[in-house]
Parts: C-alpha cells; structure tokens; sequence
C-alpha cells in the first residue's frame, strides 16, 4: 500500500485544514507539494497557498505564520485577488485596491478570450473581486463607492449566498442608524443558518456585531442588551460587545453606567486597551469631568505621547479625540 494518500484525497484534506481554518497545517502542505508534484495543477496549488495566507491574516493579520509568509505569485487573476485579501487583512489598504483593480482586469481579459461566455456570466465571475473592492474602498474612506459596488452586485442575485451575505453586512454597515427598515432585512439575509455554514468565523462574528449594532440602532434597548450579554460570552477575547453596551448606555443618557461597563471591563482584562479607556475618556469629558478624563488618558500608556493625547492636555474643554463609542464593522 503506498505511503502517499491519492491526490483526491490529498485535495479534499487541504480544503478541509482551510475550512476548519487551520491555516499553518494548510500553508505547509501546500509548500511541500509546490515543485514536487509532476502534474497540470500547479497554478492551482499557487492559488490555494496564496489564499491559505490570506485566511491567517484575517484571523490574526500579526501572526508568526503571516509575517513569515513568502511573496504571492502573480499571473492570474485568482493569484491577484488572493494578494488583495492577503494585504487587506495586513491593513494595506491601497496595496489591496490596487491588486483587485489588476485582479478585475486580468479576469475579464482571461474570460473574454475564452469567446463562449456571455456579459452576464462575465459580471458573475467578477463579483466576488467587485465585492472585496467594495470592502477596501469603505476601508479607505469611500462610502459611496463601496455602497454602488455592494448594490451593483445584490442586484445580480448572485448564486453564491456567502457572498450576497457579505454584501448585506456591509450595507449595513454603510446604513449606521439610517434606512434601518432596509437594514433589518439585509441582516436577516446575513445570519440564516444556512447563510452562517458558509462564512468565516471573523465573518460570522462581524455580523453578529452588526446584528447587535442594528437592535441598538432600532431603539430595542433590552434586544440589545442581552445580545451583548450574549456576545460577550461567545467572543470573550474582544472588546466590541462592550463597546456596543457602552454605546447603548449612552443612548440612555446614562452616561456615568457607560463608563462603570468600560471600567470594569479594562479592570477584568487587566490590561492597556485603547478603545475602551479613550471612550472613557471622551464620555468623561462631554460630562465635564475632566481630572477624570486625564487619568483615563494618561492610563494608556501605548497613546500618551501621541499629537492628540497631548492637545487634551493642553486643553480638555471641547477637544475631539476623534474617538467614537460605536462604529459599524465591515468584512
């Protein structure tokens, strides 16, 4: 019997480790197989390794895997895309738009010299680069590009729910705390089980965020504080769920509870956290109270030297940190 699994069953292993987002395992193999194997799927395998990468860096973009991570290969336009995401999860946002404007070209290029495929079918492969493109532009700042792509794409109808999903979500998060009617659709389309099996754990926890964001929104005041009640206890390492608490408090006007939430939740973590603590800080502040606000400042020691810590010193009264209690996540 030989030593070495077929390459069916090789292939269904890795895309397993890559659903299971075991991206180490994954990456690894890919590795060992690049060069090695004497048959037509070699691109194939450059694919699948640069979207292996991409998939750490959203889980965790600082990573020893993803710092360690080699060029991507480029090429193709699934090479491109896989580049796009790998540089958005890392933060590199122009980087990232600029591989999916090469990704949208090298796309239609190779399908149109294909002859047999029709406008329609065309815009349907380039949905999911147009999608991500919505994703880097929000992330960049521009809203109303984001928001025409999103829609462009729903509009399509597209086959694969994740995707449309996806697309929901950050409408949303484009809506904030208008067009709530259209919203509270779009995020019933996002969180169907069927819907769920198909995203990324990050995916999946970004749209309970904005599910939970979306009962704060609605005036749901007791809906969302048991979500985030919920939420705190499904995702204990994130500070959001505690946020979105503060933020509803502050809706309330009950400004003084809204910062007890945040200190208790910096006292159990036990550390420095920015977020929260400068919240605190802008919440005392609007309250006038401003030695208060100061401790709360000078507490985060990674942010006391920075230009807009040091204006607060210099003049607390109506200074903007720039900070909000609150804000819509995007995939």
């Amino acid at each position: 019997m030989s030593p070495h699994p077929p390459p069916s069953h090789l292939a269904l292993h890795l895309a397993q480790l890559y659903r299971l987002e075991r991206f180490g395992e994954c990456t690894r193999l890919y590795q060992q197989l690049i060069g090695a194997a004497a048959d037509d799927f070699e691109a194939e395998r450059h694919t699948n390794l640069a979207a292996a990468f991409a998939g750490a860096a959203t889980v965790d973009p600082t990573s020893e895997l993803v710092q360690a991570a080699p060029g991507i290969a480029k090429g193709t336009y699934e090479l491109s895309y896989n580049e796009a995401c790998f540089e958005l999860a890392r933060g590199r946002v122009p980087a990232a738009i600029g591989a999916l404007e090469t990704a949208t070209r090298l796309c239609r290029e190779t399908l149109e010299e294909e002859g047999d495929l029709s406008e329609e079918d065309i815009e349907a492969e380039l949905a999911l680069i147009k999608v991500q493109l919505g994703v880097a532009r929000q992330r960049n700042g521009e809203g109303s590009v984001a928001m025409e792509l999103y829609t462009r794409v729903l509009k399509t109808k597209p086959d694969d729910i994740s995707l449309a999903a996806v697309a929901s979500n950050n409408i949303v998060a484009l809506n904030k705390d208008h067009d709530v009617f259209d919203s509270r659709k779009k995020v019933k389309a996002a969180t169907s089980d069927a819907v769920r099996e198909k995203l990324t754990s990050v995916q999946r926890r970004t749209v309970d965020f904005n599910q939970c964001l979306l009962l704060m929104y609605s005036n749901q005041g007791d809906a969302c504080r048991k979500r985030c009640k919920e939420l705190q206890g499904l995702y204990p390492d994130s500070e959001t769920p505690y946020l979105i608490q503060a933020a509803l408090l502050l809706r309330e006007k009950r400004s003084k509870q809204s910062v007890k939430c945040l200190q208790d939740y910096v006292s159990a973590v036990g550390g420095a956290c920015e977020r929260p603590q400068l919240v605190m800080a802008q919440t005392l502040l609007a309250d006038g109270e401003l030695e208060a606000a100061l401790s709360a400042l000078t507490s985060v020691s990674t942010l006391r030297h920075r230009p807009a810590v040091v204006r607060s010193w210099r003049g607390p009264t109506g200074t903007d940190l720039g900070v909000k209690a609150w804000r819509c996540l995007s995939m």
